[in-house]
């Protein structure tokens, strides 16, 4: 799935509400009050976004029928498996991935990484003295998948994919709406056969 920071800036709120108060005339000078009283405030965002990013998370769900692969009953047997996660982060920010695996129903068979494994992380793009992106920060990661994964894993057909984004030591970065994140998943099974 290839994420871009446009989908980011198309999620930000269209409307603010502000309450606040004023001091008007906090000198008691003479002047004159008007009928309508007229207050226009206004805000806006530049391009490049500069922002500092702790604990915010992007979720998506994307469509993978699994059911192709031998489950429990098959005269074929999922014998071993592992999922490779490679990615391109041209974004300041390090990620964490969390994915869950879903049934038909949305219900989640199995999560990866599993409870107290290690985090699923890609290391933020470097930057340069402006905290733009210099160079995207490439790598990948293998998760073996247990018995009991392996078991369940054709009833998959959605995968539920979120993301927390975290800018290092809490410090500012620079986004542009061309700096994207690519994220491939494949997998790799030994599946034995039984032949009567």
């Amino acid at each position: 799935t290839n994420s871009n920071i446009t989908e980011f800036f198309n999620r930000l709120p269209v409307e603010i509400r502000f309450i606040g108060l004023a001091d008007i005339n906090k000198n008691g000078d003479t002047g004159r009050i008007t009928n309508p009283v007229e207050f226009s405030p206004s805000i806006s965002v530049d391009i490049p976004l500069a922002l500092r990013a702790d604990g915010a998370t992007f979720t998506d769900t994307s469509s993978a029928d699994l059911s192709d692969l031998p489950g429990p009953g098959d005269d074929s047997m999922l014998e071993e498996g592992a999922l490779r996660i490679q990615y391109s982060n041209g974004i300041p920010l390090g990620v964490t991935m969390h994915l869950d695996m879903l049934d038909e129903t949305g219900t989640t068979i199995t999560s990866l990484p599993l409870s107290g494994g290690l985090p699923i992380e890609f290391k933020a793009a470097r930057t340069g003295t402006s905290g733009f992106t210099e160079a995207p920060a490439e790598d990948y990661t293998i998760i073996s998948l247990n018995r009991d994964q392996l078991n369940q894993l054709n009833e998959t057909r959605n995968i539920r994919l979120t993301a927390g984004l975290n800018s290092s030591e809490a410090q500012e970065v620079r986004v542009r709406n061309t700096d994207e994140v690519s994220v491939s998943i494949s997998g790799n099974f030994v599946i034995r056969n039984k032949i009567n």
